[in-house]
């Protein structure tokens, strides 16, 4: 292992999982709107997008998209109409749990729609499949190296998703209000909405080439 390489991935990595984003959004309004424990199932749903990429990235997946844009175009398509979807959810979203509600059918779809977060987000998408081989020494064996990194910055996502449910769920307690729960749900369904278009804009730049 390129430990210089490894340290400045692991910079890097922590910044990327760190960054206000869809994810990090839905995260934090879903836990505000549920409370800290109802939302372990939604890290387990975000985990597995994650997890879903890196196994990507071991099959060579990134370096077929690479040799065919439209497969990536189709990508980036189809993530843009899921956010733009979720966007309007979000807005609609007025309530507040009065309580936790630890329900399975509210586990299973907190589950379900953050793993749908997880795959739509276009940051996660270059991360993994193309930002991720960028710091692979081709002198050492790549898949020990991708294999590596790619369990690193799961754990590092892990970690940031988990702080960002306790620091949200702080939060919730203290100011537990309709009116500002409601506040966070829009802001997550703009910036949402934004990520969508700014998605639906590079795609059409790129259709333009």
């Amino acid at each position: 292992m390129n430990w210089s390489l490894y340290g400045l991935f692991l910079i890097t990595g922590v910044a990327a999982a760190a960054a206000p984003g869809p994810s990090i959004f839905f995260t934090v309004s879903q836990t505000l709107r549920w409370g800290t424990l109802s939302m372990l199932p939604m890290v387990a749903g975000l985990i597995g997008a994650s997890v879903t990429y890196g196994l990507l990235v071991l099959i060579g997946v990134g370096a077929l998209l690479a040799a065919y844009p439209f497969a990536f175009q189709v990508i980036r398509w189809t993530g843009a109409a899921y956010l733009l979807f979720l966007a309007y959810q979000q807005w609609r979203s007025a309530e507040v749990a009065a309580s936790f509600d630890n329900g399975a059918a509210l586990r299973r779809r907190t589950a379900i729609q953050a793993y749908l977060v997880g795959l739509a987000n276009p940051g996660i998408v270059i991360f993994y499949l193309f930002f991720i081989p960028q710091f692979v020494d081709p002198a050492l064996p790549i898949f020990r190296q991708l294999t590596v990194l790619v369990i690193s910055q799961v754990m590092v996502k892990t970690t940031v998703v988990l702080l960002y449910v306790m620091f949200a769920g702080v939060i919730r307690a203290v100011l537990a209000t309709e009116r500002y729960v409601v506040a966070v749900n829009r802001g997550a369904a703009g910036f949402m909405a934004f990520a969508a278009i700014a998605l639906i804009m590079t795609a059409l730049q790129a259709a333009g080439r």
